[in-house]
């Protein structure tokens, strides 16, 4: 019984540690379906707005050079990838948060091929303030409820004797 009990303890004790979030690379295919790769964004495929991030790039059985265009809505930016054998990186700061689109274009022997992602940026900084949020439709849900509250109430006391009657217990 005892060992259940600590057993139970030590469940419940390690249920509440939170657990470290794992990310995992993206397998990312190039616009024709021909070739893969495997994308990495350092720190742990979450960039921070406003920090360095850099951007892996493992082509496997392409070489070359490779650039990468980053499109935001307001932006687009071009640069050259750092490439050893299949494997090319790039530092990057992401000016905000928001949706990233990142295109990388190798060319190689074989021809030339674009990857496409789309990368979140959702910790950092924010470029601009976010819209305040409209309540006209909560507020007036709100002071309906009241009102429906408020009738069920003067419904109730009205008939308080009647109810009392009927509630024999």
């Amino acid at each position: 019984m005892r060992r259940a009990v600590v057993a139970a303890i030590i469940a419940g004790i390690v249920a509440l540690i939170p657990a470290h979030v794992a990310f995992a690379h993206v397998l990312i295919t190039d616009t024709t379906g021909t070739y893969g790769a495997i994308l990495h964004v350092d720190p742990d495929d979450n960039p921070v707005a406003g920090q360095t991030s850099t951007l892996y790039l493992d082509t496997q059985a392409l070489t070359g050079s490779v650039s990468l265009t980053i499109t935001s809505n307001t932006s687009s930016v071009v640069l050259a990838m750092h490439s050893s054998g299949s494997m090319s990186e790039a530092h990057y700061i992401f000016p905000s948060q928001g949706v990233y689109n990142l295109v990388f274009t190798v060319h190689s022997s074989h021809g030339t091929y674009q990857f496409k992602q789309s990368q979140l940026v959702s910790r950092g900084t924010v470029s601009q303030p976010l819209q305040t949020p409209h309540y006209e439709w909560a507020r007036a849900l709100l002071v309906g409820c009241i009102v429906v509250l408020a009738l069920l109430l003067v419904i109730a006391l009205g008939n308080r004797h009647e109810i009392a009657r009927q509630s024999t217990y």
